[in-house]
């Protein structure tokens, strides 16, 4: 097989029937492991049938969300489970991750130029996080209040014939109304 010392050897261990009988046991506990446990019931792009791919513990596997986390929490850190073995040492490495970057980034910010400072806020204003619906649901108010203030800056149009009749009509009822109230004889 190769050029290296022994290699005789392992090649007459690879094709020996005991090598075989283990490659075998340890193949089929691999499968057991793959098939047990719950399922990721996602549809598939292909042909709309579940997934069927072994589930994570927010029951998705790790293709259709089960990494990562959706709607609005996905910019939100992922914190380990403090019931693992473990806990403790993913928990003091994430903080240790977030302190760095924290300094990363605060460093990164102390060299730029008031010109980059001001882009790089402005940019970060664009783009807030959160659900892509709500974010759409702003921009849409913001252009609606937008062409609301130019309509209105323009000069007013002449009115129309009702808005006309109904002012004038508003008037003959405080006109009426004064007179009512300066005969006293309603209301006194």
């Amino acid at each position: 097989m190769s050029g290296r010392k022994g290699a005789p050897q392992l090649d007459r261990w690879r094709r020996s029937a005991e090598f075989r009988e283990i490659a075998r046991r340890q193949c089929q506990a691999m499968n057991r492991k793959h098939w047990e446990g719950p399922r990721c019931e996602a549809a598939k792009k292909s042909d709309g049938e579940p997934c069927q791919k072994p589930a994570m513990t927010n029951g998705r596997c790790h293709l259709h969300g089960g990494r990562t986390p959706s709607g609005d929490a996905w910019h939100m850190p992922r914190w380990p489970n403090r019931g693992a073995a473990d806990g403790m040492e993913k928990l003091d490495r994430k903080l240790k991750d977030q302190d760095r970057a924290a300094r990363k980034r605060a460093k990164r910010l102390a060299a730029m130029t008031p010109d980059e400072r001001e882009r790089h806020e402005n940019w970060h204003k664009a783009r807030k996080p959160g659900a892509a619906a709500a974010r759409q649901r702003t921009r849409d108010e913001r252009r609606q209040n937008t062409e609301f203030r130019k309509r209105s800056a323009t000069a007013p149009r002449a009115p129309s014939p009702e808005l006309q009749t109904i002012n004038d009509e508003l008037a003959n009822l405080r006109q009426r109304l004064a007179k009512i109230q300066t005969d006293k004889g309603v209301f006194s």
